[in-house]
């Protein structure tokens, strides 16, 4: 079976480490669950139907709430990886997690006659953490 990684990026894993232990290990259970389940659609090649739509699982930028947290995530069949883009306390914003953030462009993201140069990636990144950031209580 195909399996793909979770991603937590540098850039979230100070926040990531600082929450409860039991949380922190709830939000990886649930990635990782995510992740298989999102390989599982991919690799049966059912494509996008309404219930992998409504689960997450498709291609693209998804957003959820679980327990007291939304979560932000990236889907990338063909990188084989599920990437968290953010994640907040649900109690401090409203119950609808905010749209995702910026986020590098990957490999099958890119028009075929380049692509965005570094320093526009670096800049998305770094834009990303100035406005918005995690927000951990």
């Amino acid at each position: 079976m195909l399996s793909y990684r979770v991603v937590v990026p540098a850039h979230l894993s100070p926040a990531y480490q600082r929450l409860p232990k039991e949380m922190r290990l709830g939000v990886g259970m649930h990635l990782l669950c995510l992740a298989e389940a999102a390989a599982a659609v991919h690799e049966i090649g059912e494509g996008e139907t309404p219930w992998s739509n409504l689960a997450g699982l498709d291609a693209g930028d998804h957003r959820q709430l679980f327990g007291e947290l939304w979560l932000s995530y990236f889907v990338a069949p063909l990188d084989g990886e599920l990437e968290l883009l953010d994640f907040g306390d649900a109690s401090l914003t409203s119950r609808v997690a905010p749209l995702p953030p910026l986020r590098a462009p990957r490999r099958h993201d890119r028009p075929r006659g380049g692509g965005s140069p570094a320093s526009t990636v670096a800049r998305s990144r770094d834009l990303h953490a100035v406005e918005g950031g995690s927000h951990v209580r």
